[in-house]
């Protein structure tokens, strides 16, 4: 999601759902059954502002 905040202001956001599924069956190094299941489930919030260049510019000659 992209906003316009103002005219040299903008916002985007972004939403990530992820879901990740691993099962195993077999035996270990001393010949043991070794059965596993496992899940897990992700979600990724990411949101930023954009200055553009120019005023990013103007404020660093300002500050030096």
């Amino acid at each position: 999601m992209n906003v316009e905040l103002s005219d040299k202001l903008n916002a985007y956001g972004d939403v990530q759902y992820r879901h990740i599924s691993y099962d195993m069956d077999g035996t270990d190094d001393d010949l043991l059954p070794l059965v596993q299941e496992h899940k897990f489930d992700f979600f990724n919030l990411k949101w930023d502002c954009i200055i553009p260049l120019t005023i990013e510019t103007q404020l660093m000659h300002h500050l030096v």
